[in-house]
Order: structure tokens, then C-alpha cells, then sequence
């Protein structure tokens, strides 16, 4: 029996590790994916059943609230307590404006009477905010298709809505919170914003 070769020893030891490299970054990415679909399902679930304390917990711009009054320990409790109080005012007072992308439009978008499906994720670099003081500055773009099941309780933006394709982001919570208080809270993706896809808005 002829013994195999150096080279091809080599080349088919290099063989198999770019295998089992690329294996597990497909797990991983699988991994990943699967934890954004959880997190946004969650937050709709919390915004269609007005769930605030759960909200409060997947929102992004609260929760940066929240990262900064834990520099201040000794005050943190009353702190995160007025910042619950003043963003669910927000929340409750909150109008569906023509720039969807204002805080808490989501809160007219995401419905009972409403079927959805995330397409595609994609990993962006968070060119909104370069200056920010997170760590990847890398956020999550979600596609997702939405159709609106009753004409009565559809989104009223300018017309009741038919159905739409949403552009949907959301940053993990590494990048928002200290990590200290990450851990009390458990890392998680939150919600950052939403948009309209270009060209797929339709109306009743």
C-alpha cells in the first residue's frame, strides 16, 4: 500500500479544519440569528399585549437610559424607577408620525390582527451613530413582512395598511448596557427601530 504523501497529508488536514471552521461559524451565525428572531418576537408580543414592563427591558433607548444612571450606584433604584415612569408616559402619549422612525411609532405598527415573517437579517455597522460609545457599533437589519388581517385595526399612515415590508434594527444589549448590570438583566437583542422598506408599503 502506497503511504500518502506530505503534501497531500497537509492538504487534507488543511481540508478538514477549514470544514470544521466553517461549521462552526455557520452554528454560530445560526445561533445568533435564532436569538434576534427570539428578542423581536418577544418585543412584539410585549408591545401587541401593552406589556411595558417587558418593553421597557427590550428597548434600546431606555435601556441606554438605564447605562447611565448606573454610573451612579447609590441613587440607581430611583434613577431606573423615574426613567420607567418617564418613558411609559412617553410610551402612553406617544402619535404615529409621518417619520416613522420616531420612538414608539412601533407601538401603531405591531397589532393584534397582523401576520409577520422576518425574512432576512443582516449585520450593519451603526452609521446612524458613529460616535456612540459602544462597543462593535454593529446592529442587526431585519426585514420583515408584515400583513395587516383587518382593515379596522390596520395602522391608519395616511391610509390603513395593507401590508409592508419593515426594516427593523436592533442592537444587543453588550452595546448598550455597563456589563455589570448586563448580567443582572441577562444579555439580550433590543429594539432600536423601524422603518419602511422603499416600494412595499400597500394600502387597503
Amino acid at each position: 500500500m502506497k503511504s500518502i504523501s506530505s503534501k497531500k497529508k497537509f492538504l487534507l488536514i488543511l481540508t478538514v479544519l477549514i470544514a470544521v471552521i466553517l461549521t462552526a461559524y455557520l452554528l454560530v451565525s445560526k445561533g445568533k440569528n435564532r436569538a434576534i428572531k427570539k428578542s423581536l418576537e418577544i418585543y412584539i408580543n410585549a408591545i401587541v399585549n401593552k406589556d411595558f414592563d417587558t418593553i421597557f427591558k427590550y428597548h434600546a433607548h431606555s435601556q441606554r437610559l438605564v447605562a447611565v444612571a448606573t454610573k451612579y450606584p447609590e441613587t440607581l433604584e430611583t434613577q431606573i424607577n423615574e426613567i420607567y415612569k418617564e418613558q411609559k408616559a412617553l410610551y402612553e402619549e406617544a402619535k404615529l408620525m409621518d417619520n416613522i422612525k420616531e420612538f414608539w411609532s412601533e407601538k401603531f405598527l405591531m397589532v393584534k390582527d397582523m401576520r409577520y415573517r422576518i425574512n432576512k437579517i443582516e449585520m450593519v455597522r451603526d452609521i446612524e451613530n458613529p460616535t456612540s460609545p459602544i462597543r462593535e457599533r454593529i446592529d442587526a437589519l431585519m426585514e420583515v413582512e408584515v400583513e395587516y388581517t383587518n382593515i379596522d385595526t390596520a395602522p391608519n399612515f395616511h391610509k390603513r395598511i395593507k401590508s409592508v415590508i419593515y426594516l427593523v434594527r436592533m442592537v444587543h444589549s453588550k452595546n448598550v448596557i455597563r456589563s455589570s448590570f448586563e448580567e443582572m438583566g441577562g444579555k439580550r437583542w433590543l429594539f432600536k427601530s423601524i422603518d419602511i422598506k422603499e416600494r412595499s408599503l400597500k394600502y387597503w
